[in-house]
């Protein structure tokens, strides 16, 4: 709508609307008279024709007037409820799943320090094991691997085709590097033992045993090894019997036994069983008409019966038609005299 006929519809408006009391219609008309001219001022300023801009502008200086009084308030709101408990439940359950998440991480990590750890001892173990491989025999022993110790050697692992022995190396001895295969001392250890314990071996490495046949074969198998024994009295002197070579056969010629030649103080009591087989209480090998093992109360390389006999009842009882019981030199202190300690041993010759 232009505003020239904006203007001249609100002036209608007045002359209709106008109310019938007669009282009002003269100032009534005079405003609507004051309408009309006004009306008539603007057609003729022309106001359609201001350019949009000027119009713009012409607004952006009009002045306005000051705000009017404010409003009464409106209706106070209720109070807003603040549920803490729906709050801290929720930070608690926060927590709890932080918490949980933390307890899984540190598991987690302690799973893996543990890990590591066992990875570490398993690599050490293997080093170790590879090192110990390399010793196959006393003379090459290492300290730090004894598993037990005293002032003349001590107990040790050696290694030979891919299998372990447990063995006693003397290594002071004659300049050491034997291993002892067996010790008589106190009469603690009883060796009227059947075959297969002769065989296994038994007794403990640091105290009275005896190695085993089985062992004694297998360590003398390869090379060229001597052998040794000390022997004592029960008032304390002393004496020893060195044999160039030893080596004892396999189990398909009963352990047989073979020495060379004797040099030492305790006279050579082994030329006698030298390439005898290997006899016990119930297994009898010998070449005399009874038994020797049984007679004897131990195992050893009877002939028919013996020069030597080191593995005999220790108190020197047993059946005097085999020959003097007990721990037996016949070249060293003859009939009647049990032996208080011996020590068999070898090592691989120089």
């Amino acid at each position: 709508m232009q505003p020239g006929n904006a203007t001249l519809v609100l002036f209608l408006s007045c002359v209709v609307f106008l109310p019938p009391t007669r009282s009002s219609s003269q100032a009534d008309l005079g405003l609507c008279s004051q309408v009309y001219l006004m009306h008539q001022y603007c057609t003729r300023q022309k106001i359609n024709n201001i350019p949009e801009d000027d119009f713009v502008s012409s607004r952006s200086g009009v002045r306005v007037g000051k705000a009017g009084p404010p409003g009464p308030p409106g209706r106070r709101g209720e109070a807003a409820v603040i549920n803490y408990t729906k709050i801290f439940a929720k930070m608690e359950q926060k927590f709890g799943d932080i918490k949980l998440e933390f307890d899984k991480k540190s598991l987690m990590y302690d799973e893996m320090a543990e890990q590591t750890k066992r990875n570490q001892i398993l690599i050490e173990e293997l080093q170790k094991n590879m090192i110990q491989t390399t010793i196959v025999d006393c003379q090459t022993v290492k300290p730090e691997y004894a598993k037990s110790t005293d002032e003349k050697g001590g107990v040790y692992d050696i290694f030979r085709n891919n299998k372990r022995y447990e063995v006693y190396c003397d290594l002071t001895t004659d300049d050491g590097g034997w291993i002892v295969f067996q010790r008589r001392q106190d009469g603690s250890e009883n060796f009227y033992r059947t075959w297969n314990d002769y065989a296994k071996g038994f007794g403990n490495k640091t105290g009275e045993f005896w190695l085993g046949l089985d062992a004694l074969h297998a360590l003398t198998l390869n090379g060229e090894y001597e052998l040794r024994i000390d022997l004592l009295d029960k008032e304390g002197n002393t004496a020893y019997a060195k044999y160039s070579t030893f080596s004892v056969g396999g189990k398909s010629t009963n352990y047989a036994m073979n020495v060379g030649s004797y040099s030492g103080s305790a006279g050579d009591s082994m030329a006698y069983h030298n390439g005898m087989p290997f006899s016990t209480r119930d297994q009898d090998n010998d070449k005399w008409s009874l038994h020797c093992g049984d007679f004897t109360r131990g195992g050893w390389w009877f002939k028919s019966c013996m020069h030597s006999h080191l593995n005999g009842n220790y108190n020197g009882e047993g059946d005097s038609r085999a020959g003097p019981a007990g721990l037996y030199w016949h070249h060293w202190k003859g009939s009647g005299h049990s032996l208080g300690g011996t020590e068999m041993m070898f090592r691989k010759s120089d």
